[in-house]
């Protein structure tokens, strides 16, 4: 499988045709000024390019008699030189790119300066080393010995080496230089035809669950519609003619009994999660239950309409007119009827908007007045319910108004008088289970702390939660939280990011996508800037000053505990010499004693002063004063390049005894005198660190408060990735934070693999020889991850490093069950004129140190987009079984995925909310 990752989305080679020649003519005459040739600044509107050096580069290419402008002619001469031709003029046009002051040699410092254009084209950032690194590898493997810069010769040598690099060098000017014409849309049958995709046979064989379900749930629904109708197939206008107004209604009513009963049924979560730990999905669609909420709530709405509109109509021409008529021409026995009002007779909005009448509903007279008032809620509930309301950072919206579902139930059950026949079992089970989630939630099991907050690259949250006695979860599956620092009513559902095998901790990774999550952001950026205020005031230290302070003072100090070794020395000499001690014994005894006083309080400084340098980064505290969920935080993000800050919150039962949790790091002895941390901050004239306690390891800030962060935990509830285990060859695919769910899984594969190893008691020798009885039906696992730019990548490269070099140094089962891809969007292909240094450079890099330097792993990360249809082939070939894809991120992605799915005959499973 290592072919995988270095597949890539191949455009065709696209000649200079007439009819592209017709396009870039026209694209040109839009660019023009008004003396018919198009200047650098209008140039610059035609070129899509991030970064000024490769316009520039390029308009000087084409401006061939310097005059500062290009004409038609230069235009579409440039074009039919590169454009579509050989390996050669290709070559040539990338070489007059990089060679910037026309020397014919593209000397080093060039080649760093196209480096630079690179990275800013490609999103990509780098410290000054990694691009003199960078320069330096492509420099060296390119430059021919004897010269004094890289030749065209050694250009196209260089180029030659990587196989199809040439044939598919994207610098084609209608495809580089000029922006794309409009895509013709396709029908809504799709490009394969007339004939519809979801009647295709690969669909039907991949989706019998569902489509089981869903026939019967229509062939329900149709069989209740003419049911019903049956029954109301007399029903008579006052005319004596057959009222369709009823029947219709009437049917429809009945259809919404049995869809308002199962609207609730779907969203019953807990027993869901069980069905799904007892193996139910293999015959119910349970990945589906939140589509089918969906589904059956817009049918809901359909039918309320089509509902409403027939009684308003029936009414209107019926009821309203001659009411006693209507009544008795149907048959109708009436358990009682308000006297009309004393002009004769009830108006259309008294029987509408009232319930003067006294007839219809559960109770008589509420049918009406209640039916308005459930299009009323149904109406609101829909419309908070898009999905540019719930994704468009309006999440609260819907979450509050779909909270009038308790209201539109109660209403329910007084419009029809025979709902409540059809509600009691669901309402009986979804109470049963909000009585049970509620009391969870709120009692040991659910009520915790968040130990820990980082904000992390691409708007990301990272909370680490005290796990709760008794909770417990599997790989892949959600809780809702509340916060109620944040929100006091307010419950999000979030994915959990670390391994059931992790007994003390459950973390999450929250994305910034609504007001919640915004806020959430925000609390600890405030944390983050209260902080710094405290540093300003004087009230807390910044780290590096502290800990320059307590070198000095622990240098102050050792040089005291010397002096005090010398003086007790020359004091003992003094002794023997003037008091002519005779007892040779007793002179040794002191003499050692002596000795091994000062022997411990060197040692004992050596090792505070140790505490204080024993660390990965200068100007560190180290762990050694750190709470273990820290500690196992810090380690976490030791890989990126920018640390992030870690605000920790004292459990409660830390708060309660304060006093004996000052930070006290350094202490000696001295005589009587005793030296503590408090003491070394007042002798420098400054606070101690008595509320707010500041450290860093690895240039990464800890920031420990002296207050909880409550939060209530409602769940688990079991995803579609909880599946893991069951399946033979999992297909892991994540975009952006959508790898959470991948995160849980990945560390409860490398810890059950930890588990599975077999240690020799004589010579330490570890191996395993069979992950089956860990993993289950599990033989491969490939995890892609996705990401828009580099920094994305960072926080959970420390798991991946730690698989990496689980399956270098063990082998064996895990080296052949595990395979990993990592894309970067944002990073332009090789086979782009934009990107072909960069790339080759970092192929180098990755050839020489085996580390990437984008993400730091083993894994080569690839440019731009996996190329579906090749990867799929490969994961199809390798024949390890029956495979099954999980994908968690954007939606566009996921019907992609869908789609090969289906034309590969691999099941299909995506995350759900």
């Amino acid at each position: 499988m290592e072919f995988i990752a270095g597949l890539q989305s191949i455009e065709k080679r696209s000649e200079l045709t007439p009819e592209n020649l017709v396009w870039l003519e026209n694209v040109f005459r839009r660019s023009v000024g008004g003396n018919g040739e198009i200047r650098l600044e209008d140039f610059k509107g035609i070129v899509l390019s991030k970064n000024q050096f490769f316009v520039e580069r390029v308009f000087n290419i084409f401006d061939k008699d310097d005059n500062g402008s290009i004409s038609l002619q230069e235009f579409i001469d440039a074009m039919h030189q590169f454009a579509g031709q050989s390996p050669d003029d290709k070559i040539k046009f990338l070489f007059k790119v990089y060679d910037i002051d026309g020397d014919g040699l593209i000397q080093e410092k060039e080649l760093q300066h196209v480096m630079r254009a690179c990275m800013d084209e490609n999103g990509m950032t780098f410290d000054e080393n990694e691009v003199d690194e960078l320069t330096g590898a492509l420099f060296t493997d390119a430059l021919i010995e004897g010269q004094n810069g890289i030749t065209f010769e050694a250009l196209k040598a260089q180029l030659t080496k990587h196989e199809g690099l040439l044939q598919n060098l994207s610098i084609s000017i209608d495809r580089w230089l000029v922006p794309p014409k409009p895509n013709k849309k396709n029908n809504f049958l799709g490009s394969g035809g007339c004939f519809p995709h979801q009647l295709s046979g690969p669909y039907i064989r991949n989706n019998l669950q569902f489509l089981s379900f869903y026939i019967a749930y229509i062939a329900i629904s149709v069989a209740l519609l003419l049911t019903r109708s049956h029954t109301y197939w007399e029903a008579k206008e006052l005319d004596g003619s057959r009222n369709w107004y009823t029947i219709i209604a009437r049917a429809s009513g009945q259809v919404l009994n049995f869809n308002s009963m199962l609207v609730l049924l779907v969203m019953c979560r807990t027993s869901i999660t069980k069905l799904r730990e007892v193996g139910s999905s293999i015959i119910l669609p349970l990945d589906k239950h939140i589509y089918f909420h969906k589904i059956i709530g817009r049918f809901i709405f359909v039918y309320s309409i089509i509902h409403t509109l027939m009684h308003l109509i029936n009414f209107a021409v019926n009821v309203t007119p001659d009411p006693v008529t209507y009544l008795i021409v149907n048959n109708i026995t009436p358990e009682s009827m308000n006297p009309p009002p004393r002009n004769g007779s009830y108006s259309f909005s008294d029987w509408i908007f009232t319930s003067s009448p006294g007839l219809f509903g559960l109770t008589g007279g509420l049918a009406n007045p209640t039916g308005v008032a459930l299009i009323a809620i149904l109406s609101i509930m829909i419309l908070c319910s898009m999905t540019w309301v719930r994704k468009g950072g309006y999440f609260e919206i819907f979450y509050w108004s779909h909270l009038l579902y308790i209201l539109y139930w109660i209403l329910l059950i007084l419009h029809g008088p025979n709902f409540w026949k059809w509600f009691i079992f669901p309402a009986i089970l979804f109470a049963a289970e909000k009585v049970y989630r509620v009391f969870n939630s709120l009692s040991q099991k659910g009520k915790t702390w968040v130990s820990t907050g980082i904000i992390l690259p691409s708007k990301v949250v990272s909370l680490v939660i005290k796990r709760p006695p008794s909770f417990g979860f599997q790989p892949g599956d959600y809780i809702f939280i509340n916060i109620p620092s944040i929100a006091m009513f307010e419950w999000h559902p979030f994915t959990i990011s670390s391994a059931p095998e992790q007994s003390d901790v459950v973390t999450l990774h929250i994305r910034v996508v609504g007001q919640w999550t915004r806020r959430l952001y925000e609390y600890f950026e405030q944390e983050q800037k209260r902080l710094e205020v405290q540093i300003q005031g004087g009230r807390a230290e910044d780290p590096y000053t502290t800990y320059e302070r307590i070198q000095s003072s622990l240098a102050h100090a050792t040089e005291r505990v010397r002096k005090t070794s010398t003086s007790l020395l020359s004091t003992t000499k003094r002794l023997e010499e003037n008091n002519n001690i005779h007892s040779t014994r007793g002179s040794a005894d002191l003499e050692k004693r002596i000795k091994e006083r000062i022997q411990r309080r060197e040692e004992l400084m050596r090792q505070r002063e140790s505490m204080l340098m024993n660390t990965e980064g200068p100007g560190a505290l180290g762990e050694h004063h750190l709470a273990p969920e820290i500690k196992l935080v810090s380690r976490s993000f030791r890989y990126m390049r920018r640390k992030p800050t870690i605000i920790s919150y004292k459990p409660p039962e830390a708060i309660m005894e304060e006093s004996e949790s000052k930070l006290n790091l350094v202490g000696s002895s001295v005589g009587c005198q005793e030296l503590t941390l408090d003491q070394v901050c007042d002798n420098n004239n400054s606070s101690p660190l008595n509320h707010t306690s500041i450290s860093r390891e690895n240039s990464t800030n800890y920031v420990r408060l002296n207050k909880p962060l409550v939060v209530y935990i409602d769940g688990p509830f079991g995803a579609p990735t909880s599946q893991i285990f069951r399946a033979h060859h999992a297909v892991l695919i994540g975009t952006g934070i959508g790898v959470t769910p991948f995160a849980s899984i990945l560390q409860s594969i490398m810890l059950r693999y930890w588990q599975a190893r077999n240690t020799c008691p004589k010579c330490s020798y570890s191996w395993t020889n069979d992950l089956s009885s860990s993993v289950l039906h599990l033989r491969k696992v490939d995890f892609f991850w996705i990401n828009r730019d580099q920094r994305s990548f960072e926080w959970f490269v420390k798991l991946l490093s730690q698989l990496e070099i689980e399956q270098a140094e063990q082998g064996g089962a895990m080296e052949r069950f595990l395979d990993m891809h990592m894309y970067i969007t944002s990073a332009l292909q090789k086979t782009d004129m934009k990107a072909v240094g960069l790339q080759l450079a970092l192929d180098l890099l990755h050839k020489k140190s085996k580390r990437d330097l984008i993400t730091g792993l083993k894994t080569r990360t690839n440019a731009g987009r996996p190329n579906w249809d090749k990867v799929f082939k490969g994961i199809y070939e390798e024949n390890k079984g029956k495979v099954t894809v999980f994908f968690c991120g954007s939606p566009q992605l996921g019907k992609i995925l869908k789609l090969k799915c289906d034309e590969f005959g691999f099941e299909y499973r995506k995350e759900n909310f």
